[in-house]
């Protein structure tokens, strides 16, 4: 098991992932240009914090879910915060 995983449990994981998933679905679950995701993927690819199994190793999000919602922001303040430019 990667040693990075371990700092998060998974009350953490899924704390984080319910304050998330509110303020996605509260604002009408708006998603990112597909330019914006992939940017925001790539952002991921090279960040020390990613997991093995893609996860964020420092809220234990799952990357490429994540990304591609409006109003998540990275942890690490890595992502442009556009999240008013989404998608319809």
């Amino acid at each position: 098991m990667d040693k990075q995983q371990n700092k998060l449990s998974i009350t953490t994981m899924v704390k984080n992932f319910s304050k998330e998933l509110y303020q996605y679905v509260k604002a009408g679950a708006p998603v990112v240009s597909k330019e914006q995701y992939t940017g925001r993927l790539n952002t991921c690819q090279s960040c020390e914090h990613l997991l093995r199994n893609k996860r964020c190793g420092l809220c234990g999000c799952i990357v490429e879910h994540k990304a591609k919602w409006g109003t998540a922001a990275c942890p690490d303040n890595r992502w442009d915060n556009e999240s008013t430019k989404v998608s319809e």
